[in-house]
């Protein structure tokens, strides 16, 4: 599959984050899940992007960097 930010006009942004147990701030493991539930549209392209999960895998460090559409894209 493409990436979004390969196909679209809309905006993405690089999400960076680290996940770690609150007390004993060993990393996580496995996956960090982003859905968007409703359509996007492109105006500009007069486009419309079907919901979509993106994934995105823990390091051994807890952390996970992805590129996510923005959804207050104006255009």
């Amino acid at each position: 599959m493409v990436p979004y930010h390969v196909l679209m006009a809309l905006d993405t942004i690089d999400l960076h984050g680290e996940i770690l147990a609150p007390v004993t701030l060993t990393p996580a493991v496995g996956t960090v899940t982003f859905k968007i539930l409703q359509e996007l549209r492109d105006t500009a392209d007069n486009i419309v992007y079907s919901p979509q999960t993106f994934v995105a895998p823990l390091d051994v460090n807890g952390t996970f960097t992805i590129t996510l559409p923005v959804t207050h894209d104006p255009t």
